[in-house]
């Protein structure tokens, strides 16, 4: 298991457009491309900035990030 900004676990994906990013933004008639994740269901939740455990459903990086550090 990994650990990513100190949560308990990690996961990791890839993100691959048809195009670089910039032309497929262009092909939609955007400047730029934005994307959004909210976790619905987190079996070991991490920390959120001031230590409290998030708990789902949480918008992923929670504001502040990270870490209870």
């Amino acid at each position: 298991m990994t650990s990513v900004n100190g949560a308990k676990g990690g996961i990791e994906a890839v993100f691959v457009a048809s195009r670089n990013l910039a032309e497929t933004a262009r092909r939609i008639g955007a400047d730029e491309l934005n994307w959004y994740q909210f976790v619905r269901h987190d079996p070991t939740p991490p920390l959120n900035a001031i230590g409290a455990e998030l708990a789902a459903p949480y918008i992923d990086p929670p504001c502040g990030g990270f870490g209870g550090d």
